[in-house]
C-alpha cells in the first residue's frame, strides 16, 4: 500500500510539474504532437484559410494582395497574438480537410455543420448571417420559402457546401442543379441553367451589384439565419481554441466584426452604401 501511494504521489507531482503537457503526449499516443498555439508562437506565423468568395476574401488583381473580411479578421487576430499571418487559398468544401492536414491553423468563418464537427472543432460564434434567394430575370420573386419549395423551380447548388444542406432543409422539393466546387451559381442563373440560388445576404448584394443580368434578390419569410464560427484543429490543448473564442466574442460584442463586414462590402467590393440594410446587424 505504501508503494502504491508513493507511486501515485510521484505521478501526480510529475503531472503538476508539466501543466502544458498535452493529453496525447502524456498518454504516449503521439510523441510528435505540437499544440497549435506552440507551433504558431514558434514559427511566428498564423496560417489562415482564405476562401476566394467576396466579401470573405479575394485577390486584388492590381496588387496580387488578399482583401476582404477574412483578411481584416486574420490581421487583427494575428496582431493580438503578436505574430505575422498568411492567407492560404482554400474552399468552403475543402476547409475542414485543410485544417485537419495542418495546411491552415484556422478558417475564420464556417458553418458548424455536423459533418465538419466530426473532423474539426469550432470557436465563436463569430457572427450571424441571413440568407436570401438570388433569382433570374424571368423569375417571379417569392415571398416565402414554401413558395420556393417547388419542383418547377431549378435551384443552383454548389456541392459540398453548407448552403447545399441549408437549401435541402428550406426547399427539399425544389429541383437542385448541382454545381462542382468553386463553380458560380450566379453564372448558372444568368445563363439560364438555373432559376435561382440560395445566397447569404452579403454575397447576394455583391452579385447583384456586379451582374446586371441578375433579376433581383428576395428575402423570403420566415427569416433564415445561421451562425458562423472559426474552425480549427480538434486537439487536447485548448489554448488556441479558447483564445480565438474570446477574441470572436470581444469583437462581436463591441461591433467590430459588423464594421469589418460593412467595410469589406462597401470599400473592398463596391457595394453601394445605400444597398446596406438600415438594420444591418451581425
Amino acid at each position: 500500500m505504501k508503494r502504491m501511494i508513493a507511486s501515485l504521489v510521484v505521478a501526480v507531482t510529475a503531472l503538476v510539474a508539466t501543466p502544458n503537457l498535452s493529453h496525447a503526449q502524456w498518454m504516449g499516443a503521439d510523441p510528435d504532437y505540437e499544440p497549435t498555439w506552440d507551433k504558431v508562437m514558434r514559427t511566428g506565423k498564423l496560417m489562415v484559410g482564405c476562401v476566394p468568395n467576396p466579401p470573405f476574401a479575394s485577390v486584388d488583381p492590381s496588387s496580387s494582395e488578399w482583401k476582404g473580411l477574412h483578411v481584416k479578421m486574420a490581421s487583427d487576430l494575428a496582431e493580438q497574438m503578436g505574430v505575422e499571418w498568411e492567407c492560404v487559398n482554400t474552399t468552403w468544401g475543402n476547409a475542414a480537410l485543410a485544417i485537419q492536414t495542418g495546411k491552415v491553423d484556422v478558417v475564420m468563418t464556417l458553418s458548424a455543420t455536423p459533418a465538419r464537427a466530426k473532423a474539426i472543432t469550432f470557436a465563436g460564434p463569430v457572427y450571424q448571417q441571413s440568407y436570401m434567394m438570388v433569382y433570374g430575370q424571368n423569375v417571379e420573386p417569392k415571398q416565402t420559402w414554401t413558395e420556393y419549395d417547388n419542383p418547377d423551380l431549378r435551384v443552383a447548388i454548389v456541392t459540398g457546401t453548407s448552403n447545399e444542406q441549408l437549401a435541402d432543409s428550406l426547399m427539399p422539393n425544389a429541383t437542385k442543379v448541382k454545381l462542382a466546387p468553386n463553380s458560380s451559381p450566379s453564372l448558372a442563373v444568368t445563363s439560364g441553367r438555373a432559376d435561382a440560388y440560395l445566397s447569404s445576404l452579403f454575397t447576394g448584394m455583391i452579385a447583384l451589384g456586379k451582374n446586371p443580368n441578375i433579376g433581383g434578390l428576395s428575402i423570403p419569410e420566415p427569416a433564415a439565419t445561421t451562425l458562423a464560427y472559426a474552425g480549427m484543429r480538434n486537439e487536447p490543448d485548448r489554448r488556441f481554441t479558447d483564445f480565438v473564442g474570446w477574441w470572436a466574442e470581444w469583437n462581436r460584442n463591441n461591433g467590430t466584426i459588423e464594421n469589418w463586414f460593412r467595410d469589406a462590402l462597401v470599400n473592398d467590393f463596391g457595394v453601394p452604401s445605400d444597398m446596406m440594410p438600415d438594420d444591418f446587424k451581425m
